[in-house]
């Protein structure tokens, strides 16, 4: 599953118009976190990599550690 924007701007330029912020997986009962690099590769999300409920998850993203502000 993909989270992330959807920008006017960036349609009206030629682009996708949709940018993932970040990517979640569930495997084994636990939710895996990533963040997107520049080349299109995926990395475990450095502040929370993995966690037992979809809450944990949500309560990460609100912090905003990295100033990604979600609204």
């Amino acid at each position: 599953m993909l989270i992330g924007e959807l920008g006017e701007l960036r349609k009206s330029a030629g682009g996708e118009g949709f940018r993932a912020l970040v990517r979640l997986s569930y495997q084994d009962e636990r939710w895996r976190l990533f963040w997107p690099l520049q080349g299109g590769d995926w990395q475990p999300y450095p502040h929370l990599r993995q966690a037992g409920s979809i809450q944990a998850v949500i309560e990460e993203l609100e912090q905003a550690p990295l100033h990604v502000h979600w609204g």
